[in-house]
């Protein structure tokens, strides 16, 4: 198998992850030459981001997904960005295009899919394009991207088709005609075969979703996990080699090199479409100089990215503060009612051990102390309260290991 092939199949790892599993039926064997290069060699980082942007059959990105994999949970996050985004370009990179001759709005605003239009992606003249996407997706929701993978949106129906079709729950009546771009959709509500015409048509649809392009781009990540789903199963993998294979060369572009196959060999043969999460941009729809976009909550997307697309999932940390199993006390000394419940619930999602919670009705104070008996224990609690203080008093009268006073500040 030459280069070209390889370089394709494992572009897949942004679209669908197909490469993977084809990767897997392929030199899964243990006997395999390869299989015992890769795991010599594999060292899969704790976290992957990788983005993949689909095309809108013309210049402009009709699906933007950004994907992180944390390697301890074998845990996929997927992020839909709606494609009406609002974002603005940097002056110096609004500068860099027009330099090239090309027209851009003078004070950057634009939809985030907008981006590669305005970048002439489909011109010889585009060397800019996909850096300047990946800049912007780095720049609106504050994290690295370490891969991209761009295709056109006929690779999804293709794939649906050799497959024999893909069974879906089609959530509400679809409509839309438009001859100029050859889109005919026509789909009625319930659980379908969704044929390739009739995939591309369900991702494509935008128009009468009561939850405007949040709901759209949700139905998108949806079918995008059923088809995984599907799509993985032994007898397809087997049966359409050949299909992956071209379709992954004829409309897959990545900058997923051979050279990552080494890294990578841990998430090609284990990864299951289960453990894949998905989310929505927070934000809303808003009119801005007469033109309605989505616009990101940031302090949210702080939030998001926090949790699920860096450092350890939350299941790992879970994991982590399930071994470590001191008992917690929480005691409520803001002025929030329900708040020590509120922060009972939360940690126990994430593995604490919090055996009591009450009221405090001593000296109040903004920020919440975190105290312990014995140092080395309890710095894993301090991300997640706004504003902590960590201190060691052995004498401190409780029936936890640690007892948390939530402050005055906390919300």
């Amino acid at each position: 198998m030459n280069k070209k092939f390889f370089m394709g199949f494992l572009s897949m790892l942004g679209v669908l992850l197909l490469a993977g599993a084809v990767m897997f039926f392929v030199f899964g064997n243990e006997d395999s030459p390869l299989r015992r290069i890769t795991d010599k060699f594999s060292s899969l980082p704790e976290r992957t981001n990788f983005v993949i942007f689909g095309l809108d059959g013309g210049d402009r990105t009709d699906v933007i997904m950004v994907c992180s994999y944390e390697r301890n949970a074998g845990e996929l996050s997927v992020l839909s960005v709606p494609r009406d985004t609002y974002v603005v370009m940097p002056k110096n990179r609004r500068d860099t295009l027009e330099s090239e001759g090309k027209w851009v709005p003078s004070d950057g605003s634009m939809k985030i899919n907008a981006v590669t239009h305005y970048s002439q992606l489909l011109t010889e003249n585009n060397k800019n394009a996909i850096p300047f996407a990946i800049l912007q997706v780095k720049e609106l929701l504050g994290i690295d991207i370490d891969f991209y993978a761009l295709f056109d949106l006929e690779a999804f129906k293709f794939v649906v088709e050799e497959i024999g079709g893909v069974t879906f729950d089609v959530p509400q009546r679809m409509y839309y005609s438009d001859p100029e771009q050859g889109l005919y959709i026509d789909l009625q509500p319930g659980v379908q075969m969704l044929n390739g015409s009739d995939a591309e048509g369900l991702v494509r649809f935008r128009y009468g979703y009561a939850g405007g392009d949040v709901a759209r781009v949700e139905v998108q990540r949806d079918f995008i996990k059923v088809l995984i789903s599907q799509a993985l199963e032994k007898d397809n993998i087997n049966n359409n080699l050949q299909t992956f294979f071209e379709t992954i060369n004829k409309y897959v572009k990545t900058d997923f090199t051979v050279s990552d196959l080494m890294k990578y060999n841990e998430l090609i043969t284990k990864f299951n479409s289960e453990n894949m999460i998905g989310y929505t941009l927070p934000g809303t729809t808003k009119s801005i100089s007469g033109t309605s976009y989505f616009v990101a909550d940031d302090d949210a997307v702080k939030t998001l990215m926090q949790e699920s697309f860096t450092g350890k999932s939350k299941a790992t940390k879970a994991n982590e503060n399930r071994e470590s199993s001191e008992s917690i006390v929480i005691l409520n000394g803001s002025q929030t009612s329900g708040l020590a419940k509120e922060f009972q619930d939360k940690l126990n999602d994430f593995g604490f051990n919090v055996v009591e919670i009450g009221n405090y009705d001593g000296e109040k104070t903004d920020y919440t102390r975190i105290i312990v008996k014995e140092k080395g224990i309890g710095e894993n609690l301090l991300q997640h309260f706004n504003d902590a203080v960590l201190t060691v008093d052995d004498t401190f009268n409780s029936n936890g290991d640690i007892v948390i006073i939530i402050g005055v500040g906390e919300k």
